[in-house]
C-alpha cells in the first residue's frame, strides 16, 4: 500500500505511516474501522483533507505536521 493511510474509525480519524499490505489487514489492527484512504505523499493527504472539509491549508499542514515525530500514527482532531 502507498506511505500514509488515512483511517476512518468510529472513534474518529488517524493518519498512519505504518505499512499494511491491505485494507484487511488494516481492518485487523484497528477494531472499530470504517474505511481508509491511502495516500503516496503527507502533500497529498494535505490537499485531500483541504478540498474534502473545507480547510484552509495552513490549519491542514499544522494537524499533519506531527506524523513526522511520532513513529507510527497519530490522531486527527478539528
Amino acid at each position: 500500500m502507498k506511505k500514509y493511510n488515512l483511517i476512518y474509525l468510529k472513534s474518529g480519524m488517524m493518519l498512519s505511516k505504518k505499512q499494511f499490505e491491505s485494507w484487511e489487514d488494516i481492518q485487523a489492527f484497528y477494531e472499530d474501522y470504517m474505511a481508509s484512504l491511502n495516500f503516496e505523499t503527507i502533500e497529498n493527504v494535505n490537499e485531500y483533507l483541504s478540498l474534502e472539509y473545507k480547510l484552509e491549508k495552513e490549519i491542514v499542514e499544522k494537524l499533519t505536521e506531527n506524523i513526522y515525530l511520532q513513529e507510527n500514527e497519530i490522531e486527527l482532531v478539528f
